[in-house]
């Protein structure tokens, strides 16, 4: 059995420092130790690039029809289930698993996400994605609202409600609802919204509409460079009572995470370097970074590879950008080509 330990000490062999430090990986490790060992199939790393270089946070990919899932909250270690954010997270992870929840049923992945960076990194944000294909945005809607309820432990007041149906009533017509964040790491009151817009320009229409208190144009001009390049765009919103003003966006590439074979990701990490948004060793280090990398005791692998980057937006701060890498577990019949 190759345990989240495991994963990480074969991770941290492949994995520059410049990336990810030994601190970092030292904290992830720690982490691990208070987690079930199996708790997951697929790590990620977020590094700012304006940071310190390998000041890494962590996420780690649970699927919700698993077993692993299920059982979750039974197993934690003990000094987590003591901690109030843990115990919001079991009631949301029970309220998913109940049929007549409004949280039943449309979740498709579960994220847990550690700052590591920061004091109480035990303490996680959960993410979860929808089948936005298959989903009414009304439904999400409804989830968004429950899960709100239980973060506060009190009814959504009427103002955030209203905010909610206006955020999502004005999306563009093939926009999807991607994912939910509840920030249990954080102080925020409310939660974070994760869209999918197919261009930068309803992008830029829809932080008009949603009267974001920056301006969308200094957005829509910063990321012209990439308008044509991206598959679409992530963008992710921090809505309680308002929206709040810090935003993310990701000039997605979808399918592939591969830069040997996928010339987008030379465009984006030289084109960051020359903006200067990252350094040419930290451009060097992710260009380079996938690979299939096995196990000693085993035939299975860790397959690395390229998530995305994020463009963050803040109107009273500068523009900065974060990086998002990561390994998954094959099994040996499921090696990737």
């Amino acid at each position: 059995m190759h345990t989240l330990k495991s994963m990480l000490k074969l991770g941290e062999a492949v994995t520059p420092p410049s990336l990810v430090s030994k601190t970092s990986y030292d904290d992830h490790c720690h982490l691990a130790s208070y987690l079930p060992d199996e708790i997951a199939t697929a790590i990620g790393f977020e590094v700012r690039l304006d940071q310190p270089i390998g000041d890494s946070g962590l996420a780690l990919y649970i699927h919700p029809k698993t077993i692993v899932w299920e059982h979750l909250t039974d197993r934690l270690h003990p000094d987590l289930q003591a901690e109030q954010a843990w115990q919001t997270l079991t009631t949301l992870h029970e309220c998913q698993q109940q049929v007549d929840s409004p949280l039943y049923g449309i979740w498709n992945g579960v994220w847990l996400e550690f700052d590591t960076v920061r004091r109480g990194f035990l303490i996680p944000d959960l993410f979860v994605s929808f089948d936005a294909a298959n989903v009414q945005r009304s439904i999400v809607a409804s989830q968004i609202l429950e899960t709100m309820t239980i973060i506060q432990n009190a009814p959504v007041a009427s103002d955030i409600t209203t905010t909610l149906a206006t955020m999502i009533n004005v999306l563009p017509d093939r926009a999807k609802i991607q994912q939910m964040g509840a920030m249990l790491a954080r102080d925020l009151p409310g939660v974070r919204l994760v869209f999918e817009i197919p261009t930068l320009d309803e992008v830029r229409t829809y932080l008009g509409a949603i009267n974001w208190s920056g301006d969308p144009n200094t957005v829509g001009d910063t990321m012209a460079w990439l308008a044509d390049h991206a598959d679409n765009f992530i963008l992710s919103l921090d809505v309680g009572r308002g929206v709040f003003p810090r935003i993310g966006l990701e000039p997605a590439i979808t399918g592939q995470p591969h830069p040997e074979f996928e010339p987008r990701w030379q465009h984006y990490f030289y084109g960051l370097a020359q903006r200067g948004y990252c350094t040419t060793e930290q451009r060097d280090a992710l260009l380079g970074f996938s690979g299939l990398q096995a196990f000693d005791d085993s035939d299975w692998y860790l397959r690395r590879g390229l998530s995305h980057i994020k463009f963050v937006f803040q109107p009273t701060a500068s523009t900065h950008v974060k990086a998002y890498f990561g390994f998954r577990l094959h099994a040996p019949h499921k090696i990737p080509s």
